[in-house]
């Protein structure tokens, strides 16, 4: 790799981070190459971000528990940055190192104060354009209902501690022409189309990048989408049984930035993100489990949330066995936030193969960056019929609708066979 690609040291300007939009493909290059294309930084040591990511989870589970932080988060500061980049949980460590919560050396403040400032700037944009998305598409009469980042960003200290990617829409499938219609007069256009499920369109303004400004942390100017969905019904592989979502739709309530425009009330809005957090381990992020965490803890607070209609309305759509991943390793980081009687009605739903893939993971290493195993996509499958399923899909995979895109995917199987980076 030449040094266009290289982490820059802690404590030089944001711009030496930034890296142009060929030496980001060229990364990405680099990591298919070696048999991890999701690991992009040749500078920096996995085992080093492994213990950050150890370290970052016991600073956490102390402060989210409300026990006294003796420690300062200290050590490599590109691996501390790194890892609080694909953990998600940058911009939030930022802030409370801003409050005097938690301490770090020099080095690491300067790494998470450009965390918190970054995706500070960015979540100010991405939540006024959410306002002004809803406004327009409401007074259209557009049915519109928030999802993830955007709503549950309120449940966080600030919005500008929630990274977020895109800003989550659902509609109606009956309005999708005429949200067409106001997105275009905005001065969006259409992007990918994901077929699903959930089936999405992406909505993207022209002027932004589709490149990220940088590999270290969340950029203010890094790209994002409009994603519009028309379902919530998700299936976490051709394999996996599907989990109806839409059949509670009906528990919804006002978003208040714009009361005319909805979210998910509880248990739905719950069992939506543990859906999520656990559909396909590239999700369950440290992020996620901290999201769950708060959402849990402030809902049951208020009387928003019971346990017993959480329950009963995962017991209804099929779906207790499939949040276990992500209830499990809520628990493990945050614990007291998840009943025993709770737990133990997941774990009984629970497939073995799942439970086999999911016990032996801690909060810190969950999330797959840097592990590939069969086992793990194969888990959800049920039956023959579900693995050949499974087996077909990874034939051709779905969503890929031309030569070059099933090219690129045998590409990064080749390498990760040559690398030997696949596991049972």
């Amino acid at each position: 790799m030449t040094s266009d690609t290289t982490v820059s040291k802690p404590g030089a300007s944001d711009e030496t981070y930034e890296l142009t939009p060929e030496a980001v493909r060229a990364r990405f290059d680099w990591a298919t190459r070696q048999g991890q294309p999701m690991w992009l930084w040749p500078d920096v040591r996995i085992d080093r971000w492994l213990e950050a990511l150890n370290a970052i989870e016991q600073l956490l589970r102390a402060t989210l528990t409300g026990q006294p932080v003796t420690t300062r988060l200290e050590g490599n500061a590109e691996a501390i940055g790194i890892a609080c980049y694909t953990s998600g949980v940058g911009p939030l460590l930022g802030f409370w190192l801003e409050q005097g919560v938690i301490a770090a050396s020099p080095q690491v403040s300067a790494v998470l104060e450009r965390h918190l400032r970054h995706n500070r700037l960015r979540m100010n944009r991405l939540c006024t354009e959410a306002v002004a998305l809803a406004t327009a598409l409401t007074s259209a009469g557009v049915g519109v209902t928030v999802l993830k980042g955007l709503h549950t960003a309120r449940y966080f200290p600030e919005p500008g501690t929630r990274p977020a990617s895109d800003i989550d829409l659902l509609i109606a499938e009956r309005d999708e022409d005429a949200l067409a219609s106001i997105m275009r007069a905005l001065g969006y256009e259409p992007g990918l189309i994901s077929r699903g499920p959930p089936p999405q369109q992406e909505w993207r303004q022209p002027d932004v990048s589709v490149e990220p400004r940088t590999l270290c942390f969340v950029h203010a100017d890094d790209p994002w989408s409009v994603d519009v969905q028309t379902s919530l019904d998700r299936r976490y592989a051709p394999g996996a049984p599907m989990i109806r979502l839409d059949n509670a739709l009906a528990a919804r309530a006002p978003w208040s930035p714009v009361p005319e425009a909805d979210i998910l009330a509880q248990p739905l809005l719950l069992l939506q993100l543990a859906v999520h957090a656990s559909c396909g381990f590239q999700s369950l992020s440290m992020l996620r489990l901290v999201e769950l965490a708060l959402v849990i803890r402030r809902d049951v607070a208020d009387g928003l949330l019971s346990w017993d209609a959480f329950l009963a309305l995962a017991e209804r759509m099929e779906a207790l066995g499939l949040v276990y991943p992500a209830l499990r390793l809520c628990e493990m980081l945050v614990p007291g936030t998840i009943p025993a009687e709770v737990a133990a009605r997941c774990t009984l739903r629970t497939p073995a193969a799942v439970r086999r893939v999911v016990d032996p993971l801690t909060p810190a290493n969950a999330q797959r960056v840097v592990r590939y195993s069969i086992a793990e996509k194969f888990m959800w499958s049920s039956s023959r019929l579900h693995m050949i399923r499974q087996l077909l899909s990874d034939v051709v995979p779905p969503g890929i609708g031309s030569a070059s895109g099933l090219f690129g995917v045998y590409r990064k199987r080749a390498w990760k066979i040559a690398r030997q980076t696949l596991s049972r």
